[in-house]
C-alpha cells in the first residue's frame, strides 16, 4: 500500500467513528423521546375516548330514571353514530353486569358474552373510575355505569393500536432515514476529508524532499492552515537559500581574493622580464637593415609582448581595481556611446542591434567609463558567440525593486552549457581558445564596485541573456 493511501486510510478510520458516535447519540436520544411521545399520544387518545364515554354514560344515566338499561334499544344507532364520527374509535358497545353485550355499533355483535376477567381489574366504582386494557389490536377503554352505588354495566370503546403505532412509526421512519443518509454523508465526508488531508500532506512531504535537493524550489500555495504551513516552509527554504548563497559568495570572495593576490604578484614579476625583452628587441631592430628578414620576427615578438602587457594590465585591474568616480548619468546615453565605439565591428559581422529603452528612467550614480567597459565586453562577447548574422537586443527598464534599474543584453548565439554557467565569472575560465578568461570576471568586478549585481540566463543553441542591475540612487 502506498504511504499516501495508508495515511488516507488512517485519517478515515480516525474520523468516521467520531462521526458515527455523534450521529448514534443524537438518534438514540430521538428514539427515547419517541417512546415518551408514544405514551403521551396514547394517554391523549385515552383522555379523548374517556370524555366520549362519559358523554355516553350521561345520556344513559338520564334515561335510567325511567327505563332499565336493557330497554335502551336506540343506543345501537347512537353508538354507531359516535364510532362513525370519530376516527380515533374503531368500535363501541355497552355490556350489562352479567357481561352480556346489550348495544354495539355493529348490531350483529349484540347479545354476545364477554370475558368476566376484564371486570375484576376495576378497583373501585365511582364517576371517575376507568380502565384501559389490551385486546388484540386495540386498546379498550372501559367505563362503569353506576346506579344506586351498584355497577349495572360498562361502556367499552376500542382505540386502534395501529393508529398510535402508525403515528409513532412515521416519527421513527424519518429519523431512521436521516440516520442512514447521515451515515452515508458522514462516510463520504470522512473519505473526502481523509483524501484531502492525505493529498495535502503528501504534497508537502514531496515538496520538502524537493527542497532538500533544490533550495530554489517552492511549494505551491494552499488555503487554510495548510497554506500557513506551506508559507512557513517556503520562507524557511528562502532563508536557507539565501544563507547558502551568502556562504557561496563568501567562499567565492575568499577564493577570488587569493587569486587576485597571486595574480598581482605574478603580473609584477612577469612585467619586468617583458620590459627587458621589449628593450632588447628594440636594440636588435636598430642594428638591422630595413630589408632584413629578421625584422619580421622582431615585429611578431613586439606584438606578442604588447599582448602580454595588455593581459597583465587587465589582470592587475582585476586584482587591484581603481575606485569608481561616480556621477549621475543616463544609462541609455552610456549604452549609445558604447555602441558608437564598436559600430564598425558590428557592421563587419552584419549583426543587428535592437534597442528597447525605457526613456523615463532616472539618472543613476555610476562611473560612466567603467560601466561603458562592462557594456563593451558583454556586447563583444555576444558578437563572438554568434556565427554569421545574428541579433543583439538591449533593453533598459526599472528592476523588480524601484531602487534598481535593469539592463538586459540578449543575443541569438550558441548559448552556454549549463555546467559552465556558474563558472563564467571566475578568473581564467574560458571556453574560447584565444580567450584569457578575465573579461567577465572584470565585468562582474566593475558592476559590484558600482553597487550592482549581474546574472546570466542561457539556453544551449538559442542564446544568452546578461542582466545587469545598477542602483538608481
Amino acid at each position: 500500500m502506498k504511504k499516501s493511501s495508508y495515511l488516507k486510510t488512517r485519517i478515515f478510520w480516525t474520523t468516521i467513528p467520531t462521526l458515527i458516535f455523534a450521529i448514534l447519540t443524537i438518534t438514540s436520544a430521538k428514539i427515547i423521546s419517541f417512546h415518551s411521545v408514544h405514551s403521551e399520544y396514547k394517554e391523549l387518545l385515552e383522555d379523548r375516548s374517556f370524555a366520549i364515554a362519559k358523554n355516553i354514560r350521561t345520556v344513559v344515566n338520564q334515561n335510567l330514571s325511567v327505563f332499565c338499561l336493557s330497554s335502551l334499544y336506540w343506543m345501537n344507532d347512537y353508538i354507531y353514530g359516535i364510532v362513525m364520527n370519530n376516527d380515533d374509535i374503531s368500535y363501541g358497545f355497552i355490556a350489562d353486569d352479567h357481561h352480556m353485550i346489550l348495544f354495539h355499533n355493529d348490531e350483529r355483535l349484540a347479545n354476545s358474552q364477554l370475558d368476566a376477567g376484564n371486570y375484576t381489574q376495576l378497583s373501585q366504582v365511582d364517576d371517575f373510575a376507568r380502565l384501559t386494557i389490551s385486546v388484540g389490536p386495540f386498546y379498550e377503554l372501559i367505563l362503569p355505569i353506576v346506579k344506586s352505588d351498584k355497577v349495572i354495566g360498562c361502556i367499552h370503546l376500542g382505540i386502534p393500536k395501529k393508529l398510535i403505532d402508525s403515528k409513532i412509526s412515521g416519527m421513527i421512519i424519518l429519523p431512521a432515514i436521516v440516520l442512514i443518509v447521515s451515515l452515508i454523508i458522514s462516510s463520504a465526508t470522512a473519505a473526502f476529508i481523509a483524501g484531502y488531508v492525505a493529498s495535502k500532506v503528501t504534497a508537502i512531504k514531496k515538496g520538502l524532499a524537493r527542497i532538500q535537493q533544490d533550495l530554489g524550489f517552492r511549494l505551491a500555495p494552499m488555503k487554510g492552515e495548510f497554506g500557513e504551513v506551506v508559507e512557513a516552509i517556503n520562507d524557511m527554504a528562502h532563508s536557507l537559500e539565501q544563507q547558502k548563497k551568502i556562504a557561496l559568495q563568501i567562499e567565492r570572495a575568499d577564493r577570488l581574493a587569493a587569486i587576485g593576490e597571486v595574480s598581482a604578484g605574478l603580473a609584477h614579476e612577469i612585467r619586468n622580464p617583458l620590459s627587458a625583452i621589449k628593450g632588447f628587441i628594440q636594440l636588435i631592430e636598430e642594428g638591422l637593415d630595413k630589408d632584413d628578414y629578421k625584422l619580421t620576427y622582431t615585429r611578431i615578438v613586439n606584438q606578442e609582448v604588447d599582448r602580454l602587457y595588455k593581459m597583465i594590465g587587465t589582470l592587475l585591474y582585476y586584482a587591484q581595481p581603481s575606485a569608481p568616480e561616480m556621477s549621475f548619468v543616463s544609462i541609455n546615453h552610456v549604452i549609445d556611446d558604447t555602441l558608437l565605439l564598436i559600430n564598425i565591428e558590428l557592421s563587419k559581422k552584419a549583426h543587428e542591434i535592437n534597442k528597447h529603452y525605457n526613456h523615463n528612467l532616472p539618472k543613476i550614480p555610476v562611473d560612466s567609463e567603467q560601466v561603458k567597459q562592462v557594456f563593451l565586453n558583454l556586447i563583444l562577447n555576444s558578437t563572438q558567440a554568434m556565427d554569421g548574422t545574428g541579433q543583439i537586443t538591449i533593453k533598459t527598464d526599472l528592476g523588480d525593486h524601484d531602487d534598481f534599474i535593469k539592463i538586459s543584453i540578449d543575443d541569438t548565439g550558441k548559448g552556454i552549457e549549463e555546467k559552465n554557467i556558474k563558472r563564467i565569472f571566475d578568473p581564467f575560465f574560458t571556453t574560447r581558445e584565444e580567450g584569457t578568461g578575465l573579461g567577465l570576471a572584470v565585468v562582474q568586478k566593475i558592476v559590484e564596485l558600482n553597487g550592482g549585481y549581474i546574472n546570466v540566463a542561457s539556453q544551449l543553441g538559442q542564446g544568452t541573456t546578461f542582466n545587469i542591475f545598477l542602483p538608481s540612487e
